[in-house]
């Protein structure tokens, strides 16, 4: 990307870190507060860039959001892994049985495992390697242009998606497939680069299909080795293939759908209008990444999955890394009705009727 283009981007994205800074500082001291001992960690990130005001932001949004991500990482849970793995040497496409498991894991909760925060384990060299793998591709991918700086911590930075185990994934992930989407296509259309690798995907990824089970995210390392999993692990792989080349990809979900009694979520592409553009690239209908498509299912309240934490109603019951975004797909709208006065609480539940009763949906 030309140099001048990028440092206007940068200079206007300036101004926002200026409007923020206070409430932003407040967050980073809390962050470093929590870090307890790993605080010097964190520390060195910040002293490595504090003479790059960009690079500095960015790690700065990284450690003010930190607090309560982690993973798991537990002996048992790669006993569970062996299994899949097993699984997948023997399975070409189609639904991977889950007798197995369901014998010898059917009681295993891994929430019950030690978890591991971020904020006190992550080290110094692993943020920077994430940051410096990030803002090269960034630079050197000609749809960077289409994207504010803003959109680029949320969309592209963030180094985890969900509880997954931590892996050095970028730059892996970035020699893998580079060199296949400069096969695949030369253009500078975002969108239209997308499309092409997720038809490549399509086509050529054997995802071995589960049904749903008890277990953290893979991570980054297990899927660039054995495509696995359920609807969740799909969408993970592609986070991990499009962010390490620079694409602003995020996860989008609902809960419950009363069209197929189940939860699904799906990846977003942020086009450079501003809009977004939903996709699935193991859909089994003749699916592309274009601009004004929908996959059709009937979705009720949708949400995203954010490295930024939100503090809002939603977040009690879904955790501070939801966003709302329902507007996106259905406009806004509004429907009135009326309450019993004698309502024990003062929150009112907004569910989905299923067969085994309401489930929650905000």
């Amino acid at each position: 990307m030309n140099r001048v283009r990028m440092t206007i981007i940068w200079s206007l994205s300036i101004v926002f870190f200026v409007s923020c800074e206070s409430a932003g500082d407040k967050r980073l001291d809390f962050a470093l507060e929590q870090a307890g001992k790993n605080r010097i960690e964190l520390e060195k990130v910040l002293n490595y860039y504090q003479n790059d005001s960009l690079k500095l932001e960015a790690a700065r949004f990284l450690i003010r959001n930190m607090p309560g991500h982690g993973g798991y990482e537990d002996d048992r849970l790669d006993s569970v892994k062996a299994v899949m793995k097993a699984a997948v040497k023997l399975n070409i496409g189609g639904y991977l049985p889950d007798s197995e498991w369901k014998r010898k894991w059917i009681g295993f909760n891994y929430r019950t495992l030690p978890k591991r925060p971020d904020i006190e384990y992550i080290s110094a060299d692993y943020l920077i390697e994430n940051i410096e793998q990030s803002f090269k591709v960034w630079e050197e991918c000609p749809w960077a242009k289409n994207y504010s700086f803003d959109d680029f911590c949320e969309w592209v930075l963030p180094y985890r998606i969900g509880d997954e185990p931590l892996d050095n994934w970028r730059k892996m992930y970035y020699d893998r497939y580079k060199p296949l989407l400069d096969s695949l296509y030369t253009g500078n259309d975002m969108v239209e680069a997308v499309n092409v690798l997720a038809r490549h995907f399509k086509r050529t990824n054997l995802f071995v299909l589960t049904t749903e089970y008890r277990m953290p995210h893979l991570g980054a390392r297990f899927l660039s080795e054995y495509l696995v999993g359920t609807c969740r692990e799909i969408t993970d792989h592609a986070v991990y293939v499009f962010r390490a080349l620079g694409f602003p990809i995020n996860i989008d979900k609902y809960w419950y759908s009363p069209s197929n009694q189940h939860d699904h979520m799906w990846n977003v592409l942020k086009d450079s209008d501003g809009g977004f553009i939903p996709f699935w690239y193991m859909d089994s209908s003749d699916f592309v990444v274009k601009r004004g498509s929908t996959d059709g299912r009937k979705k009720g309240k949708v949400y995203r999955n954010t490295f930024e934490a939100h503090d809002s109603k939603t977040a009690s019951l879904f955790g501070p890394f939801y966003q709302d975004v329902t507007a996106e797909y259905f406009g806004e709208n509004e429907f009135k009705v009326k309450v019993d006065d004698n309502i024990e609480g003062n929150s009112i539940l907004l569910g989905m009727f299923s067969p085994s009763g309401y489930v929650t949906v905000d």
